[in-house]
C-alpha cells in the first residue's frame, strides 16, 4: 500500500477497511516490514545531514520537578536547623579555638546555617519568579 510521505500508521488504518479487521493485522505487519528499509534509509539520511529531531513529551515532568524542588528545600531547612542546634551545643562546651571570645567551631556552624538559609531563600525566590 502506497501512502503519502510522512503519513503515520494511525492515519492509514482507519481509512483502509482491510486493515481494520483482525485478519488485516497481517497486512499491517507486511506493510510495516515492506516500508522499513525505505524508512530506515530516510532516517539515516536525515541523521547524517543533522536534520534528525527527536521530541519527547513527558506530561507530568513539571509536577515531578516541583515536588523534587520542595523536597530539596525541606532538606536544606533540616540541615540548617541541625547546624543551628549543633552549633548551639558546641558554643556551650569550653575549650578549643576561639574567635572574639566565642568557640570557633560554633561560629562556623552558625555561619553555615546562615549560608544554607540564604541559599534556600534565593532558590525559593527564583522559583517563584519563574512561575
Amino acid at each position: 500500500m502506497q501512502t503519502p510521505q510522512g503519513t503515520s500508521l494511525t492515519y492509514v488504518i482507519p481509512k483502509d477497511p482491510h486493515l481494520r479487521d483482525l485478519h488485516g493485522l497481517g497486512v499491517v505487519v507486511k506493510w510495516l516490514i515492506a516500508g522499513l528499509p525505505n524508512d530506515l534509509s530516510r532516517l539515516l539520511r536525515a541523521a547524517r545531514r543533522g536534520g534528525l529531531e527527536i521530541r519527547i513529551d513527558i506530561p507530568h515532568l513539571k509536577r515531578l520537578g516541583n515536588q523534587l524542588d520542595r523536597t530539596v528545600n525541606r532538606l536544606v531547612v533540616g540541615i540548617a536547623a541541625a547546624l543551628i542546634i549543633g552549633s548551639s551545643i558546641v558554643m556551650t562546651v569550653p575549650g578549643g579555638p576561639t574567635l572574639l571570645g566565642q568557640p570557633l567551631f560554633g561560629l562556623l556552624g552558625f555561619l553555615g546555617a546562615v549560608i544554607a538559609g540564604g541559599w534556600l531563600l534565593t532558590s525559593i525566590w527564583r522559583t517563584r519568579r519563574e512561575e
